[in-house]
């Protein structure tokens, strides 16, 4: 069962579930159940739920450990999504800057459109002919009252 909505909602819903007995299926969500509180209070409900985020801060991928391993050092608590979504664009727009052959703003596009593969703290993504930027999710599930990356 999909459920796009809020953490607490996919609680609700999940409890209500349970209470009405309804079995042998899977809970599946979005980014806006990644939260702290998710797995506060009635945590049992979501087990075995699965979601999707941009960032994971336990993620195995040796890019995003040393990234949260930095940026705990400096700041006493884990990045979240927009900490590692701005460290891998600031990162991907210093290197390209880092190219003293681009002059203009349209050779900055272009620079920009041929990153490819690059592995950040976010994961691997690319940019489409589009200039949209193309990365696998983070798929993350509830084991054992616990987020845990799917790999």
């Amino acid at each position: 069962m999909f459920i796009p909505d809020s953490y607490s909602r996919a609680k609700l819903i999940a409890s209500q579930l349970d209470f009405y007995n309804v079995k042998d299926f899977n809970l599946l969500g979005t980014s806006l159940w990644h939260s702290p509180n998710l797995l506060k209070n009635d945590a049992q409900y979501l087990e075995g739920a699965i979601f999707v985020d941009s960032f994971f801060a336990h993620s195995s991928y040796l890019e995003t450990s040393n990234f949260v391993e930095v940026y705990y050092k400096k700041y006493k608590r884990e990045p979240e999504n927009i900490e590692a979504l701005a460290y891998d664009t600031a990162a991907i727009i210093t290197g390209t800057l880092d190219n003293k052959e681009i002059k203009t703003r349209e050779q900055f596009a272009a620079a920009l459109n041929k990153v490819e593969n690059y592995n950040g703290s976010t994961g691997n993504f690319y940019f489409d002919s589009n200039r949209v930027a193309q990365k696998t999710a983070f798929i993350l599930r509830v084991e054992n009252g616990q987020l845990e990356q799917v790999k």
